[in-house]
């Protein structure tokens, strides 16, 4: 329909091949080597429609292959280590509106809500993470036909979790380490635009 914007976008995936020291104490230290590490790709998709000349709504949702990030396998001890990470894809799922208040300024505000690729089975915690929430709001001011200003507000809301200590079916992700989290982050960006 007249005033929508439709957007794909695909950033691929990255393999690494890390090597580095192992300090092992006592032991003495070892080279060791991470091979085949996959961080995963994204597919985006993003919709924005005109509501008015003034107002407009956006939406979008973005998948994250992290179910191909299972198990790093560290070489070069006596004998191979395997890190267990066996993580689900990754999903976030936002919308959102912009509003012209004068001809130079816009103001928006949107919510976001991700379903971490981290469950009970699978979390420890060197990353406790869990479910969350994000609003934003931001403005832009357009100080002529090249410069503009932005800066915005984003605060992002883990939902409590438990850490699991090891139990008699054998997972072992935190050894005897358990406890319950309670996360939150403040994000606050600026920019200034220039156009050639």
């Amino acid at each position: 329909v007249p005033g929508t914007e439709i957007g794909v976008g695909y950033r691929s995936f990255i393999d690494h091949e890390l090597d580095g020291r192992l300090e092992t104490g006592n032991a003495g230290d070892l080279h060791v080597k991470y091979d085949n590490v996959t961080l995963p790709d994204v597919v985006t998709l993003g919709i924005r429609q005109r509501i008015t000349d003034r107002i407009r709504l956006m939406a979008g949702a973005e998948w994250t292959n992290w179910s191909q990030f299972d198990t790093v396998k560290i070489e070069g001890g006596p004998a191979p280590i395997g890190l267990p990470f066996e993580y689900d894809d990754g999903w976030f799922f936002s919308v959102g509106g912009e509003i012209d208040v004068t001809e130079r300024a816009a103001v928006r505000a949107g919510i976001g809500y991700e379903l971490s690729p981290i469950d009970d089975n699978v979390r420890n915690y060197r990353l406790p993470y869990n479910d969350g929430l994000l609003l934003s709001v931001g403005t832009t001011y357009r100080l002529d036909e090249r410069f503009s200003f932005d800066i915005g507000y984003s605060f992002f809301s883990v939902e409590d979790m438990d850490i699991l200590a090891a139990d008699e079916g054998g997972r072992d992700a935190n050894g005897p380490f358990s406890g319950r989290t309670d996360t939150y982050v403040h994000y606050i960006a600026a920019a200034l635009k220039w156009k050639l």
